[in-house]
């Protein structure tokens, strides 16, 4: 159905949102906002990382594994400043298996969790120096 990216916190941290049914074109789509938004991070904060948070609480339905390319079709994970993503509100084994696959072959940092609040607080964990972190909540209410 659909995926969109947005900075939830400009250069330091992507907030994917995903909802109802996706297809591997929703994730093609969203992984070029994805690279896009890492590339003008990179030219105003060359030395900082970029966290990809994404909220699949709305989300219905996964592509398949093969239509996922084994999880190859998320392109911007290959970026030189690509940091951890995290991954809420997914309990899925096709999920576990992808993110297993991409940690031991690409060297990926990936997360699950079960909420938005954990989210931000594993961020705010990870790298305590990035400061303005937004209310998610309050932050997702602005998006419509």
């Amino acid at each position: 159905m659909s995926s969109k990216a947005y900075w939830f916190l400009q250069d330091h941290i992507i907030y994917v949102q995903n909802a109802g049914d996706l297809t591997a074109e929703d994730f093609r789509s969203v992984d070029k906002e994805i690279i896009a938004y890492m590339k003008e991070a990179k030219e105003s904060s060359p030395s900082a990382r970029v966290h990809v948070l994404v909220d699949s609480l709305q989300m219905t339905k996964l592509p398949s594994l093969l239509d996922l390319e084994g999880g190859r079709i998320l392109k911007y994970m290959q970026q030189p400043n690509c940091g951890t993503t995290v991954v809420v509100g997914v309990n899925n084994s096709l999920l576990n298996i992808i993110s297993r696959l991409l940690t031991a072959t690409m060297g990926v940092k990936l997360h699950m969790t079960d909420s938005l609040d954990k989210a931000v607080a594993y961020y705010k964990n990870l790298d305590p120096s990035v400061d303005g972190v937004p209310d998610v909540e309050a932050w997702k209410d602005n998006l419509s």
